[in-house]
């Protein structure tokens, strides 16, 4: 897709900032979800 890591960072930080994923690890994030479990983002 062409994006840079830092924009791929910057989308992760406003995503957690509107509650959709939480950081579960260092460079893991989990989709916050009851519907959609066990779904991770590994960057």
């Amino acid at each position: 897709m062409g994006l840079n890591d830092s924009t791929v960072r910057e989308l992760l930080i406003k995503l957690e900032d509107y509650g959709y994923i939480e950081q579960v690890g260092h460079n893991r994030y989990t989709i916050f979800d009851p519907i959609v479990a066990n779904v991770f983002i590994d960057v």
